[in-house]
This record gives C-alpha cells, sequence and structure tokens, in this order.
C-alpha cells in the first residue's frame, strides 16, 4: 500500500485513505487466522483483528456523523 501523507487541509480524503487501509489489512488478518498454525497465534490475530475492527467502526462513524 502507498504511504499516506495528510496535507492538513482536508481531512475527508485522509479519513477515507485509513478507512481502506484499515479494511484490507482487517481483511487480511481475518484470513490468515485460521492459518497461524497454533493456538496462541491464533488468539493474537484474532484480538488484533476485533481492535482494528473496532477503529474502522469509529473512523466510518466519525465520516458519516460529517456529512
Amino acid at each position: 500500500m502507498p504511504t499516506v501523507y495528510y496535507s492538513g487541509r482536508d481531512a475527508t480524503d485522509h479519513l477515507a485513505a485509513l478507512i481502506e487501509r484499515y479494511a484490507k489489512l482487517g481483511s487480511s488478518l481475518r484470513a490468515a487466522t485460521g492459518e497461524a498454525g497454533d493456538a496462541r497465534t491464533n488468539d493474537l490475530l484474532i484480538a488484533f483483528s476485533r481492535a482494528l475492527d473496532k477503529q474502522l467502526r469509529f473512523l466510518e462513524a466519525h465520516v458519516s456523523h460529517g456529512e
């Protein structure tokens, strides 16, 4: 993924880029949970995926609240 630079002018574009990246990372984590190999790594991936999904919901709510 390309780097996201924030110019400070338009936060909407920056938030949209963050939402896109959080969603892609969350999808990758969910796909990897079954392939972790051991239970502890699987639990760690699940916990990280849940935390990331929570942050994604906050970002999406912030964008929809501003509309």
